[in-house]
């Protein structure tokens, strides 16, 4: 567990550029079993004087896998299933990724495991398995920059195959700031009437976890009427 702990840390540190590598050494790190408080002051210490984020911790219960890019630069999938049980698939598609990866979340993941996976919401009733994937891979968790992502046939290959294992899709990216992508989407979606399709009023990261934050995709709706 402590290693799990250790490389969970080190990752989340170096993608952030809040320490440089060579700071960032194991005997800094003295985890020893899952004690979330032990972690948070870990890090607090760690960014002392520093612009600091807030950690959140995967929902109990979950297997989770990542696919990222052998730089750590790009995630292209972040596929979360629950080991309760075996149900419905969500595919989920967001802006862009934030630091999230198989031992810590984000509050847009923390908040969409709670929306899909905790079995509250209606729209969302037995779904065991959530796959995340975002309009642009590349990483970043302020200010970002469509211009840095030099990925996008590589992670269009991964959004359409995240899309054909789904049985509804959540587009969940907030506003459309990038037309070009969200016509992309809506281009895949169209094309598959099975598919139910909600859409979040807003980013989840500015979110809330309540049935009235999610809604039928009407604007989808209208184009497949028109097709």
């Amino acid at each position: 567990m402590k290693d799990r702990h250790e490389s969970a840390i080190k990752f989340m540190f170096l993608k952030l550029n809040v320490v440089e590598k060579e700071k960032v050494m194991c005997s800094d790190i003295k985890i020893t079993h899952l004690d979330y408080q032990e972690i948070g002051k870990l890090v607090c210490k760690k960014l002392k004087n520093k612009n600091c984020i807030q950690i959140y911790r995967h929902l109990d219960g979950l297997n989770v896998n990542a696919k990222f890019s052998a730089d750590k630069l790009y995630r292209f999938t972040l596929d979360i299933k629950s080991t309760q049980n075996d149900g419905k698939t969500v595919c989920a598609i967001m802006q862009n990724p934030s630091y999230a990866n198989e031992f810590i979340s984000d509050k847009s993941v923390y908040i969409l495991e709670r929306l899909v996976l905790q079995g509250n919401i209606p729209q969302f009733n037995n779904v065991s398995r959530l796959i995340i994937v975002n309009l642009f891979a590349y990483i970043q968790t302020n200010d970002f920059n469509d211009s840095s992502d030099e990925r996008k046939e590589e992670n269009n290959t991964y959004i359409v195959e995240a899309i054909e294992k789904s049985d509804i899709v959540l587009k969940a990216w907030g506003v459309d700031y990038y037309e070009e992508r969200r016509d992309y989407i809506c281009s895949l979606l169209s094309k598959d009437k099975s598919k139910i399709v909600y859409r979040t009023k807003k980013h989840p990261a500015v979110g809330s976890i309540s049935e009235s934050f999610i809604e039928k995709d009407k604007t989808l709706f209208n184009e497949r009427n028109l097709r």
